[in-house]
C-alpha cells in the first residue's frame, strides 16, 4: 500500500453498506444524511463489479492490501499457490469516498484504476481534467439539468446507488420520503464532466444521464 494512501485513510469519508472506517471518518448508510461538510468535499465514486485478482507474492503487502480493500467496503477472498498470493476482490454497488484535496482525489483515482475498479467524479466543465495516461483514450461527457427534477424511487437500495452516484456527479441533492417511495430530487445547475476511458462508456453514461433528464454533450 502506498504510504499516501495508509496515511489518508482514516480521514475520508465512505458512503455504502457494511464498511470500516477510521476513528476520524463519518460513515454513512447509502441514502442517509450527509456530513455538514460535504460541500467542500471531493466525491470520488468507485465500483469493481466482477471479480479482480492480483498476484502477489510479499504475504505483509498482500495483507495490507486485503485490509484497505475491506476498508473500502469490497467482497475478498484469497488463495495461495505456485509460491504466491492471489487476492481477488469485487464490489457490485457504488460506493464513494469524500477527499479534502485534489491531491488525495488524484492518488486515490489512481490507485483504484490500477487495482481494476471504474471510478467517477464529476467536475466543473471549466476545470482542467487530469491528462489521460500514455497511450490512454479520454473520452469527455459534459452534463447539466438546471432545474430540479424529481425521480420516484421504490426501492431503498435504488435510493442509495442513485444517492451515491449523483453525489460523485457533482449535483446537488434532496431526499423526501413519502407514501411508501421516495422522491430523489437532483439539480445540476452548471456545466459538469467526467472523463472516460473508452467511447463505450462514454455514450452508457450519456445514455444514462438523458434518460434522467440532463443536457448532455460528448467529445473525445
Amino acid at each position: 500500500m502506498r504510504p499516501a494512501i495508509r496515511r489518508w485513510l482514516p480521514v475520508f469519508c465512505l458512503c455504502g453498506p457494511a464498511l470500516l472506517c477510521g476513528p476520524l471518518a463519518s460513515c454513512l448508510a447509502q441514502g442517509q444524511a450527509k456530513r455538514n461538510d460535504s460541500a467542500n468535499k471531493l466525491i470520488l465514486g468507485f465500483r469493481m463489479q466482477n471479480w479482480n485478482a492480483q498476484h502477489m507474492h510479499d504475504p505483509t503487502k498482500a495483507q495490507e492490501h486485503v485490509d484497505l480493500l475491506r476498508k473500502l467496503g469490497c467482497e475478498v477472498k484469497t488463495s495461495q499457490h505456485n509460491g504466491h498470493i492471489d487476492v481477488e476482490s469485487r464490489t457490485v454497488f457504488w460506493k464513494s469516498m469524500a477527499l479534502e484535496s485534489p491531491a488525495q482525489l488524484e492518488q486515490w483515482r489512481s490507485w483504484l484504476q490500477q487495482s481494476g475498479f471504474e471510478t467517477l467524479y464529476g467536475h466543473s466543465a471549466t476545470e482542467q481534467a487530469s491528462p489521460p495516461a500514455a497511450g490512454a483514450v479520454l473520452e469527455v461527457v459534459k452534463y447539466r439539468l438546471p432545474e430540479w427534477r424529481a425521480q420516484h424511487i421504490h426501492q431503498p437500495q435504488e435510493v442509495g446507488q442513485l444517492t451515491t452516484l449523483y453525489r460523485a456527479l457533482g449535483c446537488e441533492l434532496e431526499n423526501r420520503q413519502h407514501d411508501g417511495h421516495t422522491d430523489l430530487r437532483i439539480r445540476c445547475p452548471q456545466w459538469m464532466q467526467i472523463e472516460l476511458p473508452t467511447h463505450e462508456a462514454a455514450h452508457l453514461w450519456q445514455a444514462f444521464l438523458q434518460q434522467a433528464g440532463f443536457e448532455t454533450s460528448h467529445t473525445h
